[in-house]
């Protein structure tokens, strides 16, 4: 089950809840209630990092987000938008589709960074590589802090929640179901290695809201630089007039059925639901 660690509070207010890249815990946003005043920022706290060290890391996106309870209790009568970055994206979008799998209120963003479209294949598989070489994977990437890429021992406890997370993206399949109508806005950087901009154009497709992609100077990590943008995006977000809060449904008719099987069809690379 996924927790939600307060990293700044405004009761009532609009939340930005902020899904990690893989490996890290919530510890990596401790900085951003810097630049979202008046915005009550949490960070996802998954098992296999920080104080759930001790806990087994999922492998399965889709069995990580299926819980509505912990959405539940944090967005009912308040504004809220999901931030991920790689791995935490396509869990962000899963939130988002149990959200409304569950008749909750729908975020007023969704925005994604560093991570392929959800119903596109990862472009290389490395989880399952031998430890040296998932290790130098980690390199190309970048990320990695130098103390802790040159501490071996420390690098040997958090593999195993760093293979977990790559598994859990790489192997992600796309179960179809109709667009959300959350905006999207996704942002990439200019010289990621592993996540190119066509592969984040694809995200346009799973939202019938409007869609904005930016693309930044930067490597995969590009977002150590240009939170203010991120956070930019989520203030316009969650501080624009809007009458009443959206509840989506995933109706069970015939007539939605159909209408998540047409837009099921236009992914080649989806696993649908049996």
């Amino acid at each position: 089950m996924i927790e939600w660690l307060a990293l700044s509070t405004v009761p009532k207010g609009p939340m930005l809840l902020c899904v990690p890249f893989a490996g890290a815990g919530p510890s990596a946003y401790r900085d951003w209630p810097d630049e979202l005043p008046g915005i009550e920022v949490r960070a996802a706290y998954l098992p296999g990092r920080e104080r759930r060290f001790r806990e087994q890391p999922s492998r399965d996106i889709a069995a990580l987000t299926a819980d509505p309870q912990p959405l539940v209790e944090l967005v009912e009568g308040r504004r809220y938008a999901l931030f991920g970055h790689s791995f935490g994206a396509l869990v962000a979008f899963e939130l988002c589709r149990t959200a409304r799998r569950h008749g909750l209120p729908a975020p007023e963003a969704l925005l994604v960074s560093g991570c392929r479209a959800p119903d596109l294949p990862a472009r290389q598989l490395t989880y399952d590589l031998p430890d040296d070489a998932f290790v130098r994977s980690l390199d190309d990437l970048g990320g990695t802090p130098p103390a802790v890429r040159a501490n071996r021992e420390l690098m040997e406890l958090l593999l195993p929640t760093l293979r977990a997370d790559f598994a859990a993206a790489q192997t992600y399949r796309f179960r179809a179901e109709p667009p959300v109508t959350t905006p999207i806005t996704a942002f990439c950087g200019q010289d990621d290695p592993g996540v190119p901009v066509e592969d984040m154009t694809g995200w346009a497709r799973h939202s019938h809201g409007e869609f904005d992609l930016q693309t930044l100077p930067g490597d995969h990590f590009f977002i150590a630089e240009h939170r203010t943008r991120i956070a930019t995006a989520a203030r316009a977000a969650l501080f624009a007039p809007r009458p009443e809060r959206r509840i989506e449904t995933v109706a069970s008719t015939p007539q939605h059925r159909a209408a998540g099987d047409r837009a099921g069809s236009a992914f080649p690379n989806s696993a649908r639901e049996n």
